[in-house]
C-alpha cells in the first residue's frame, strides 16, 4: 500500500524522480546503477510490514529494516556483485532515518553513527534515495510527502 496506489506504482515514480535528478545524472554509471537498485528495493519491506488499522489508517512501521533480507535475497537472485549489495542494503535499511528524527536536528553522534552504518555508501547516496522516495509521490509537494513519511 502507498498513497499513490500500491508500492510498485510509488517505486516507479521514485525511479523516475531519481532519473531526473541532476546530481544522480552526474554520477558514474556503476553508482547510478547502485542507486537505482537501492530505490527499486527501498520499500520491499512493505509486503511484510503493512497493517490496516480499524480506523482505516495504513502503516508500515519497520518496513525499512524488514526490507533488508528481502533486498538481500533479490540482489543474490540477480547475482549482483557484492560491492552492489554492500552499498544497497544499508540504503534500504536507513531510507527512513529522516522520519525518525521528527524535525529534530541530528546530533553529531547520531550523524557519525549513521555514517558508519551506511558505509560503504554515504550520506550523499542516502540523500538521493530519500530524494527519490519523497519526490516519488505525484501531486504531493515534498513537504506534504515528508509529513506522510513521519506518520508511516
Amino acid at each position: 500500500h502507498h498513497p499513490e496506489g500500491d508500492a510498485l506504482e510509488h517505486t516507479l515514480h521514485c525511479l523516475d524522480a531519481l532519473a531526473n535528478n541532476e546530481e544522480w545524472r552526474q554520477r558514474p554509471s556503476m553508482e547510478r546503477g547502485i542507486l537505482m537498485l537501492a530505490v527499486l528495493t527501498h520499500d520491499v519491506g512493505k509486503a511484510t510490514h503493512t497493517q490496516v488499522h480499524e480506523d482505516g489508517r495504513v502503516t508500515s512501521y519497520g518496513h525499512d529494516e524488514g526490507g533488508v533480507p528481502i533486498a538481500q535475497e533479490f540482489l543474490e537472485d540477480l547475482r549482483a556483485p557484492k560491492v552492489y549489495s554492500h552499498r544497497i542494503v544499508p540504503l534500504v535499511r536507513h531510507h527512513m532515518a529522516h522520519a525518525r528524527a521528527k524535525h529534530v536536528a541530528p546530533s553529531p553522534e547520531s550523524a557519525r553513527r549513521l555514517a558508519h552504518a551506511l558505509h560503504p555508501s554515504n550520506h550523499k547516496d542516502l540523500g538521493l534515495v530519500m530524494y527519490a522516495d519523497i519526490h516519488g509521490r505525484p501531486g504531493r509537494t515534498p513537504s506534504m510527502a515528508m509529513a506522510d513519511r513521519v506518520i508511516e
